[in-house]
């Protein structure tokens, strides 16, 4: 998976990845998860490497994924 963002040059760091994988290991537990990441912590390359982890979840398991923004200038960017 981080070599597939690395492709795209959106490669996340360590902690990032971590934050990730945690994120797809507590979704087999608790299908709703609020995770608060402090600013300038890579919440897009974080966004990304979860969705690039879901996305090799069977289709039974995972529906949808949604994302919020607390501000209309996160969305833009992110």
């Amino acid at each position: 998976m981080k070599c597939n963002l690395g492709e795209m040059d959106y490669e996340p760091n360590n902690n990032q990845l971590g934050v990730a994988i945690a994120a797809a290991l507590k979704f087999r537990s608790q299908k709703k998860q609020c995770w608060l990441v402090p600013s300038g912590m890579g919440k897009s390359r974080i966004i990304a490497s979860i969705v690039t982890i879901f996305q090799s979840f069977p289709r039974s398991e995972l529906k949808a994924v949604y994302v919020a923004f607390s501000s209309d200038i996160l969305l833009e960017t992110d």
